[in-house]
């Protein structure tokens, strides 16, 4: 415990400290990058997996560009879209070898829809996978 002279002078020097600037979430010192608040909460970003039969996701985990690919793993990972299709075959390979990070989706009917996704944001590979999905929707 500081008593005294030497406790008052303590208290006063972090008084005079400057406070850590707030970021637009109210938590010090967390940077919100373009990518990050674009990222759709999983349980809310909508995946449908009723017409998809497998997805094989490839990617290093090591590499600078494989953020949005494991939200999109997130976002078919969630509860709400594993319980629209339980028999998707969701198979995930981590390799060490400074790959570029690929989603491999196979529908029901034999279609391939192949994202190379070094360079999409999530929003971009839902978009894509949801408009494939929906367009078999329409056929059926």
């Amino acid at each position: 415990m500081l008593n005294g002279f030497l406790g008052n002078v303590v208290f006063r020097l972090f008084d005079a400290l400057p406070s850590p600037p707030l970021s637009p979430f109210g938590r010090p010192g967390s940077r919100q990058t373009p990518e990050k608040m674009a990222r759709p909460f999983a349980h809310k970003a909508g995946v449908s997996l009723k017409w998809v039969k497998s997805i094989s996701v490839r990617f290093c985990p090591f590499e600078s560009n494989v953020e949005s690919t494991r939200h999109f793993l997130e976002c078919v990972f969630a509860r709400k879209a594993y319980k629209t299709n339980m028999n998707c075959d969701v198979k995930t390979e981590v390799r060490h070898d400074g790959s570029e990070p690929i989603i491999d989706v196979t529908f029901v009917d034999g279609e391939k829809l192949i994202m190379k996704a070094a360079n999409l944001t999530i929003r971009d590979m839902l978009d894509v996978f949801k408009s494939k999905c929906e367009l078999r929707d329409l056929k059926s």
